[in-house]
C-alpha cells in the first residue's frame, strides 16, 4: 500500500473519482523543497525540486497497486511517480508523487494556481480528459 501526495489536477474530486474507484482517506498535506509551476501550453502542473519551496496538496493514504496503476497511466510519460525524501515530508516516511520529468522548456517560473485552474480552464481540461478516458 502506498500513500500517495498529488499538488494539482488529482485534487480534484470529479477528476480524482473518475479515475480511482476505491475510496481512501485524504487529508490536506505539504511538502518542502519542490514547486508546483504552470508548463506552457498546459492546464495542469508540473513538479520540480527547489530548495526553500513548498507545496500543498492531498495526501491519499494506502493505495491498492491496481489504482496506482491508473494513475500511472493518467500521468503519463512526462512524470515520474517517486519515493519524496523525509526532508520533503517532515520526516513522514514512504510518501509517493509525481515529478514531471518532460520538456524542461515547457516549465514557466511561476506557480500553477488550483483556484486559477477551477476558475479558467476546467472545462477545457475536462473536453481533453475525456478524450483520454475515452482510448483507456
Amino acid at each position: 500500500m502506498a500513500h500517495l501526495f498529488t499538488y494539482g489536477t488529482l485534487m480534484h474530486p470529479e477528476i480524482w473519482n473518475s479515475l480511482i474507484t476505491t475510496e481512501y482517506v485524504a487529508l490536506p498535506f505539504t511538502i518542502y523543497n519542490y514547486v508546483q509551476r504552470r508548463l506552457q501550453g498546459r492546464h495542469y502542473p508540473g513538479l520540480i525540486p527547489k530548495k526553500n519551496g513548498i507545496v500543498t496538496g492531498i495526501l491519499y493514504s494506502n493505495l491498492n497497486v491496481s489504482d496506482l496503476k491508473k494513475l500511472d497511466d493518467f500521468e503519463g510519460e512526462e512524470y515520474q511517480r517517486i519515493m519524496l525524501p523525509l526532508s520533503a515530508t517532515i520526516d513522514v516516511p514512504d510518501i509517493e508523487t509525481y515529478l514531471y520529468i518532460g520538456d524542461k522548456t515547457l516549465i514557466l517560473g511561476e506557480d500553477w494556481d488550483f483556484d486559477l485552474f477551477i476558475k479558467n480552464n476546467i472545462d477545457d481540461f475536462r473536453a481533453g480528459f475525456q478524450g483520454w478516458r475515452t482510448l483507456k
